[in-house]
């Protein structure tokens, strides 16, 4: 599956951490763990979802098993820090922010909704410019509250300013109303629409062939002159536990296969 999806950036960052452990094995055939593509077993682990007994337990023991290996997230966890947004933009972000020339959003507001978790976004086979830019990982990073280094943060900010020139994010992140930009030309009416409402919806969900019809009449520089909405109303489609509170992840019938059938033995040490 590995091959074909590409990880969430949160998963990404903790996954290929300097100081992050070698990779789980199978105790039985010495044989690689698949890693979660998702964060979902995160919270878990760090008391912000519903307790462990009520949670199938592959979702979740990846992650425990590597945060034994690797102290520096078992601190995280266990720190107040765990996946809370700071509560502003660190400086060097915030002059990649006024270089777009926008008020940002809140770094909870751009920590809940910035890559969501729609499936198809994350298929390889799909155009995404976002995902493009590795150094993102560094970004979503810091809005979760990681303790990421001066370099690290650097290479943030310059990510955000290269992210800041397309404009669905420019979009997504101004909270921007469109409704006097006109549709974008090509197709039926009905379709061109469609991808309009999909793009007041969810900017950051549109993706490949949709997302270079439903933009193809914008650019950053036009669309600096529209008015923002008077409230955030951006759809998050990401997990509750950045909200604050806890959560109750859904619950779903295991199918066991070489990919979960780990979590009954105790893991090996690479």
């Amino acid at each position: 599956m590995g091959k074909h999806w590409r990880r969430e950036p949160l998963v990404e960052y903790l996954l290929n951490h300097p100081l992050g452990p070698a990779p789980l094995r199978h105790p039985k055939t010495n044989e690689t763990v698949p890693a979660p593509m998702l964060p979902v077993g995160l919270p878990i682990i760090g008391g912000k979802a519903r307790p462990r007994g009520t949670v199938i337990a592959s979702r979740f023991l990846y992650w425990e098993e590597f945060a034994k290996r690797f102290p520096l997230l078992n601190e995280w966890r266990k720190s107040e820090a765990f996946l809370v947004p700071p509560e502003a933009w660190h400086p060097s972000l915030m002059k990649a922010w006024q270089g777009m020339g926008i008020a940002p959003p809140t770094p909870r507001q751009f920590a809940r909704g910035f890559v969501p978790h729609t499936s198809p976004l994350r298929k390889r086979k799909f155009r995404s410019p976002i995902y493009e830019v590795e150094d993102i990982k560094y970004l979503v990073a810091w809005a979760h509250g990681w303790p990421v280094l001066y370099w690290e943060i650097e290479r943030a900010a310059a990510a955000l300013a290269r992210i800041g020139k397309l404009p669905h994010f420019y979009i997504w992140a101004a909270n921007l109303d469109l409704r006097p930009v006109p549709l974008a030309a090509g197709g039926g009416m009905f379709e061109r629409m469609q991808l309009r409402a999909a793009l007041e919806d969810n900017p950051l969900g549109l993706y490949g062939r949709a997302l270079k019809r439903a933009t193809a009449n914008m650019t950053v520089g036009m669309l600096r002159g529209l008015a923002r909405k008077k409230k955030w109303t951006n759809r998050s489609s990401r997990l509750d536990y950045i909200s604050g509170a806890p959560y109750a992840p859904r619950t779903r019938k295991d199918r066991p296969n070489k990919n979960t059938q780990w979590w009954h033995f105790a893991l090996t040490r690479s």
